[in-house]
């Protein structure tokens, strides 16, 4: 049976929310502080753990979720990504 793997680290995950957040924020009408708009790597250590912890959480939630769904319900998802189901089966591999 395939396994649908969440391939991303709790601080990839938050490093992409931060910059993508950061980017976005114009686009609706938000400016950031100054103090928080940073590269990630300036983003100071416990604002970085938080986000980190915060991902965590995040990433637990969406494989416990996942390994609940049956290859069906995967597939049909994967319908909805318009991808073929042959690439879906390969990605789950």
């Amino acid at each position: 049976m395939s396994r649908f793997i969440i391939d991303i680290t709790s601080e990839q995950l938050a490093q992409k929310f931060h910059e993508t957040y950061e980017q976005l924020a114009s686009l609706y009408g938000y400016e950031t502080r100054k103090e928080s708009a940073k590269p990630w790597v300036n983003v100071p250590p416990n604002n970085k753990s938080l986000m980190i912890a915060v991902c965590d959480k995040i990433i637990e939630e969406m494989k416990k979720n996942i390994r609940q769904m049956t290859i069906d319900e995967i597939v049909k998802e994967c319908g909805k990504w318009r991808i073929s189901d042959e690439e879906c089966e390969r990605l789950m591999r």
